[in-house]
């Protein structure tokens, strides 16, 4: 686990006695984020004293995707991101998970969690039927978003037992190993997979499952929202309302500093900048905002889950969003 603790710089008050002057304390709020250079980019600018806060500080660990999830399990983290598909189950279990941001959503423009096969493939989802198809996690928001657009766009059975494709669960690193050997017949990537086959030719995406889900639901789907949990929203409303606005001002310093941001975070997480800007213009975009729109994306977002087999039932978004959140 890389952790790493950044403070948001000091205020001062005076004291009654002219020329005495104590720094005010601030609060200490815990943050987890996915160890990938892209989701560390917006969180950049807080983490150096770029922007800052007069109430809080943010204390942020750069964890695994599976600690990450087990963080929020077990409430570990006052702020963590959380894939929006996830948030009914969490609910119905009661853990009292609530939003106060998007963390991120995919693409206007569509890429990323691809179907790739490879160059001599499969022309179409379709011609896929009876095949292997890859994955790191059967859970993961990219695999489950090609599951829906692959039934509602092409029809087909996506059922994991007994459907139309055998899916198998594979090591992320040797994903694109094994799709090359023939071993499966097509694969959902990683990011950073995902990126790197693009600039390849020997394999190719079958369909841009962002793209089709922009389509589909006609609004910005959020794909990860940033969740903290109601108890503690609720006794330090103030604070964390202080750390929503200080995320919000780090997203904008990284919008209007790519160049700075990128290559300082490609540094620190010897990464690619080339992979950033891809990131930023075909996967996702950062958010660390809430739009009246997400309320609507959200609701189209867990009926497709639901039609899909993958939610029982799911509550009226509002509900699972702090009401202290702050609409753009």
């Amino acid at each position: 686990m890389k952790r790493r603790t950044f403070l948001m710089g000091a205020t001062a008050a005076t004291l009654a006695a002219p020329g005495i002057v104590r720094a005010q304390s601030k609060t200490t709020l815990t943050m987890g984020q996915a160890n990938d250079p892209a989701l560390i980019a917006p969180l950049w600018a807080a983490a150096n004293n770029k922007v800052t806060s007069d109430l809080v500080e943010i204390d942020f660990s750069y964890v695994s995707i599976p600690a990450i999830i087990q963080a929020i399990m077990t409430q570990q983290y006052d702020l963590a991101p959380c894939v929006t598909q996830a948030m009914p189950k969490l609910a119905a279990r009661g853990l009292p998970v609530k939003a106060i941001s998007a963390g991120f959503r995919y693409s206007e423009g569509g890429g990323g969690s691809r179907l790739w096969v490879m160059a001599d493939g499969a022309a179409s989802p379709k011609e896929l039927k009876g095949g292997k198809i890859g994955v790191s996690s059967l859970g993961s928001g990219g695999v489950t978003n090609n599951r829906i657009m692959m039934a509602e766009v092409y029809g087909l059975d996506v059922s994991i037992d007994g459907g139309d494709f055998t899916w198998l669960e594979i090591p992320p690193g040797t994903l694109p190993t094994a799709l090359r050997s023939g071993q499966i017949d097509a694969a959902v990537l990683s990011n950073s997979q995902d990126y790197s086959a693009s600039e390849n030719d020997d394999m190719r995406p079958l369909f841009d499952v962002n793209g089709e889900m922009r389509k589909f639901f006609d609004v910005q789907v959020p794909g990860i929202m940033t969740v903290s949990f109601e108890d503690r929203l609720n006794e330090r409303p103030d604070e964390f309302k202080a750390a929503d606005e200080l995320l919000l001002a780090s997203r904008n310093y990284m919008l209007e500093n790519r160049e700075e941001v990128f290559g300082a975070v490609a540094e620190e997480q010897d990464s690619d900048t080339a992979y950033l800007d891809w990131y930023y213009s075909k996967y996702a975009d950062a958010g660390y905002d809430l739009l009246q729109s997400d309320l609507v994306a959200m609701d189209a977002y867990w009926a497709a889950l639901k039609k899909l087999g993958e939610l029982k039932s799911y509550p009226d978004p509002k509900t699972l969003i702090w009401d202290q959140a702050t609409y753009e």
